[in-house]
């Protein structure tokens, strides 16, 4: 069952769909510049927005990111706005949001102060993962946050399903061949950037081994000397 007239603000594209996945659309009342699928979010209230241009090239984002981060004299150093007012408007009852990166989307802290500020009351859901095992995690944390603890356990159950179906098939291609293929993968391009956390498990799971990125860890800087070296 449904936590009764629950009403809820998704301010992370991932949790939006995961909000749909476990049966709540319609419960959602606002969201993140960024929430786009399915399509019928976007007729629902944006509530932040990027300091950044999103449309410029890599370098400038990166320049920008780090202008915005490193810029002592003024106190918004968040990338991104938030919309108190309007969420305050909406009083949602669980806002969905993340605490696993900064650059990424806006942050639990930011969305703690808009509330101190908005003096609006509510329960924050903060999505915390950084492996598969805590993705899984996550669908149960916001489940249980919104009285669809049953629909979570399915939904975790169905992936996990589908993980285990894929390491079966792949491993017996693993065994057909000499070695795993190597990987690289470059979540970011200029500068390069290792893609992190659960991406290595994925690679693994689809046959190959990841060769600059680390389980559980954040993304981090490379460059193409050892992207080279790696020889994926």
């Amino acid at each position: 069952m449904n936590a009764p007239g629950v009403s809820l603000v998704s301010l992370l594209s991932a949790a939006t769909e995961l909000v749909w996945s476990l049966g709540l659309g319609e419960r959602l009342v606002g969201r993140s510049h960024e929430c786009d699928v399915p399509e019928s979010v976007l007729r629902l209230p944006i509530l932040t927005r990027p300091r950044v241009d999103p449309a410029a090239s890599s370098r400038a984002i990166h320049q920008a990111i780090e202008d915005v981060l490193t810029d002592s004299a003024n106190a918004a150093t968040s990338l991104f706005e938030l919309d108190i007012a309007g969420l305050a408007a909406l009083r949602p009852d669980v806002i969905l949001t993340q605490v696993t990166c900064e650059v990424c989307a806006i942050s639990g802290t930011d969305v703690d102060e808009a509330l101190r500020r908005s003096g609006h009351q509510t329960r924050i859901v903060p999505l915390t993962a950084t492996t598969l095992a805590g993705l899984w995690a996550d669908v149960l944390a916001v489940g249980a946050a919104t009285g669809t603890l049953a629909r979570a356990r399915e939904v975790v159950a169905k992936l996990r399903a589908r993980c285990d179906s894929v390491r079966c098939r792949t491993a017996v291609l693993s065994r057909s061949r000499a070695a795993r293929p190597l990987v690289a993968i470059i979540e970011w391009l200029d500068p390069p950037m290792a893609a992190g956390n659960w991406v290595p498990e994925l690679v693994h799971l689809a046959g190959g081994d990841d060769c600059l990125g680390r389980v559980g860890e954040h993304s981090h800087w490379i460059d193409w000397h050892a992207v080279a070296a790696a020889d994926p």
